[in-house]
């Protein structure tokens, strides 16, 4: 690959050996091709370090998957770096484990950052972060601002003393079946009144798991020109505490009535009503 400045083609490199890992930087390596490379020990090989992607830990911590290396025979061979939800996604087809035998490079967070600000999710959750947001204490700066992936902590990303983080916050994390979490933060205090609506375009809905302490009701509603919806409203039976993360799933079931709308609110005000709802 010396002298290919294809910048599709790409390798994965870490801080320390796979043998040696204790908490290792992983970062997306791409071809050298007369930039300033950040990497030296890449040089050689002409690759410079693009991003960092991750971290990799030597044993499973919680919320971490097995990154795995693969290997396809095809065409003179290659190589892969792969977690498991690669393994369906069809340009790894024909992977497969090496002649060798399985094996496991280290535990990795995926790469997903439902809130935009590049932390994984499940590293966010890992160190208090609330990965349903990119700026977690409402201080109006970004979580990786705060706390950069690869850098210095500037300052705490669950810390502001200046304005109180009254903010209910709801996303869609799964689409099969549909899968929704609310979450009340930092506070600045528990959330009452809080009710969770799901709107479904006509009747029988296959309503949604209810939570443990959550009941759920039914409620047809009369729209103009003969339109018919059905709500199923949520509600707690005592306040949500500051911190709580609630999930709720609807059913996919063939033919069935899904939700077109999910919405939260609460007594009070919200300091950010713009993610209180997702629009289906």
């Amino acid at each position: 690959m010396v002298g290919d400045c294809d910048a599709i083609k790409h390798v994965y490199t870490t801080s320390q050996a796979p043998a040696a890992l204790s908490f290792a930087t992983l970062s997306t390596t791409g071809v050298n091709c007369g930039g300033a490379n950040t990497n030296p020990a890449v040089t050689a090989a002409r690759f410079e370090q693009v991003a960092v992607e991750g971290f990799v830990f030597p044993t499973a911590q919680p919320g971490t998957v097995p990154l795995s290396l693969k290997y396809n025979a095809v065409n003179g061979g290659s190589y892969a770096l792969m977690i498991p939800n690669d393994a369906v996604r069809p340009e790894f087809s024909g992977y497969g484990d090496p002649a060798s035998g399985a094996v496991v490079l280290g535990y990795v967070f995926e790469n997903q950052s439902l809130d935009g600000d590049d932390w994984p999710d499940a590293w966010e959750t890992a160190v208090g972060l609330n990965n349903l947001t990119s700026d977690s204490d409402c201080d109006g700066q970004i979580d990786s601002a705060e706390f950069p992936m690869a850098g210095i902590s500037l300052s705490d990303p669950m810390h502001n003393s200046s304005v109180a983080c009254s903010d209910l916050r709801l996303v869609r994390t799964n689409s099969t079946p549909n899968t929704f979490v609310f979450t009340n933060p930092i506070g600045p205090s528990a959330a009452t009144g809080v009710q969770v609506k799901f709107v479904y375009p006509f009747g029988a809905p296959a309503a949604p798991t209810s939570q443990p302490g959550w009941s759920c009701t039914q409620q047809t509603v009369y729209l103009p020109q003969s339109q018919v919806q059905t709500h199923v409203n949520c509600a707690p039976g005592a306040a949500v505490t500051v911190g709580s993360v609630i999930t709720f799933i609807t059913p996919v079931k063939p033919n069935s009535n899904q939700p077109i709308r999910v919405e939260v609110s609460a007594a009070g005000s919200d300091s950010v009503p713009t993610n209180n709802f997702v629009d289906l």
